[in-house]
């Protein structure tokens, strides 16, 4: 693909800043030799980036669905990694590329970033039987679409939306669909993650680490490098020409470790509590009003994206990564490792926010 053209949605992000920093330190021809654009709301983000050979385009944000489809229609190559919540956003970006696709004759390529809430189960099955781990060379489609008509859930719709607008204008999509992300991210401005540092926050704030609910929940992980890795393979198998699992079958999982809810706090707990940033080791129960009010106002989708996000049964397997050669570094070590420079990077940042405000 000549003069290749690649519009990042999220690079001021965690995971968008950490591909973007990726591609462009890739020794892939195509994506060496690439045209980057950035869509950011800041001017700040604006001049860093560029001063990375980073085109920015300043915009108001991801509700306006015609500049979006605009600035797509006019580049090969959309990476989404913003507000995966957003399923109007994600549309528009995919109508975009199908614009430009129709003028061009280029087939386009749409990568979405999304998590493995999607798929998850709360409350959490009691039947050992029903704890089940799903491989993304299963019907991942199918599943996602039955527990939607059980309970909507918003990244789960802008998943569905993802595929269904991919497959009706002829564009094709590719969704990584992540579990609990950790490491430093390489990105150029936000390198921390959500998950556990959302928990460290709400023991700082509580003086004792909370679990949502009995912490019976299990989830799987991945280190940020490993995850750019994928994204790095996905899109330098397409380049080359290679026909991967788009639309319908084309969600990856990127899983390399598991994890129980209520095993993490205990670490969380342990460290804190070693380090001097918690007065004891000893672990709470939450229930899901109390999760969230710990950190901000609860609203029905806020407990419902705290339980999805924060309890649930989530195991997944990436099968599909793992066929195309993806290789993962990071094992069972270093997701224990993190979890110090993790609590001391939240725990520094709670300081400065109390100082801030008080």
């Amino acid at each position: 693909m000549s003069s290749l053209r690649i519009l990042f949605v999220g690079a001021s992000g965690y995971i968008g800043g950490s591909i973007l920093d990726r591609f462009l330190k890739s020794t892939n021809t195509a994506l060496k030799s690439a045209t980057y654009t950035a869509l950011v709301r800041r001017q700040e983000h604006a001049s860093e980036l560029a001063e990375h050979g980073v085109k920015p385009i300043l915009f108001t944000g991801l509700e306006d669905s015609d500049f979006l489809r605009k600035q797509a229609s006019k580049h090969d190559i959309v990476v989404n990694s913003a507000d995966a919540f957003k399923a109007e956003a994600a549309k528009a970006l995919i109508l975009g590329l199908s614009d430009g696709q129709r003028q061009s004759g280029t087939e386009a390529i749409y990568l979405h970033t999304s998590g493995t809430s999607s798929i998850g189960e709360y409350p959490v099955p009691a039947a050992s039987a029903e704890r089940w781990v799903l491989s993304d060379k299963d019907d991942i489609y199918a599943h996602l679409t039955k527990l939607e008509a059980q309970k909507p859930y918003a990244q789960r719709t802008t998943d569905i939306a993802v595929v269904d607008t991919g497959i009706s204008v002829d564009v094709k999509t590719y969704i990584v669909m992540s579990p609990t992300i950790y490491g430093e991210g390489s990105g150029l401005f936000n390198r921390q993650t959500i998950q556990v540092p959302g928990i460290i926050k709400r023991a700082l704030r509580r003086g004792r680490t909370p679990v949502h609910g009995t912490g019976a929940g299990n989830w799987d992980h991945v280190h940020i490098d490993d995850l750019s890795d994928l994204y790095e393979l996905i899109l330098s198998r397409l380049l080359r020409g290679e026909a991967l699992p788009s639309g319908k079958k084309g969600i990856y999982f990127s899983e390399t470790g598991y994890h129980s809810w209520k095993e993490l706090s205990e670490k969380i707990a342990a460290v804190g509590h070693d380090l001097g940033g918690l007065k004891t080791s000893e672990v709470e129960e939450l229930d899901s009003d109390e999760w969230i009010t710990t950190l901000h106002a609860a609203t029905p989708a806020s407990v419902q994206a705290g339980e999805l996000g924060f309890a649930s049964w989530s195991r997944s397997t990436a099968d599909l990564g793992r066929s195309l050669g993806w290789a993962p570094k990071h094992g069972d070590a270093s997701w224990e490792q993190d979890v110090v420079p993790t609590f001391k990077a939240t725990w520094a940042k709670e300081t400065q926010h109390r100082l801030t405000i008080g």
